[in-house]
């Protein structure tokens, strides 16, 4: 179970208690101030310690720029979403690209 968007509307620490989540994702508007702001950047750290601590996986998402992917690794998240990477696309297309993505490595490879 996924607790989303965390930090916006009446998600609350409480709730990792009361119930059964194993997933958190991290909100952009954290996100956003990440690199610039010394009160994300801490609440990041802080949520990572507490996912690490009670074995949940965190994904950050809205991620932008190379500085907030490298602070986010670096504070040891691992699944990062956001335009930086990818926008938005139907699932046939990614399915696609992944497939001609693996297809262009199996030829590399020989």
């Amino acid at each position: 179970m996924i607790l989303d968007d965390f930090r916006t509307g009446f998600t609350s620490i409480a709730y990792l208690q009361a119930y059964g989540f194993n997933k958190i994702k991290l909100d952009k508007s954290l996100i956003d101030d990440l690199v610039t702001g010394t009160k994300s950047s801490v609440l990041v750290q802080g949520v990572m310690f507490l996912a690490n601590g009670l074995a949940m996986e965190i994904t950050a998402e809205g991620v932008e720029t190379e500085g907030q992917a490298e602070l986010l690794e670096l504070a040891g998240c691992r699944l990062i979403q956001g335009y930086l990477y990818c926008k938005p696309a139907p699932a046939a297309l990614v399915k696609a690209q992944m497939v001609k993505t693996e297809r262009v490595a199996m030829e590399l490879r020989g």
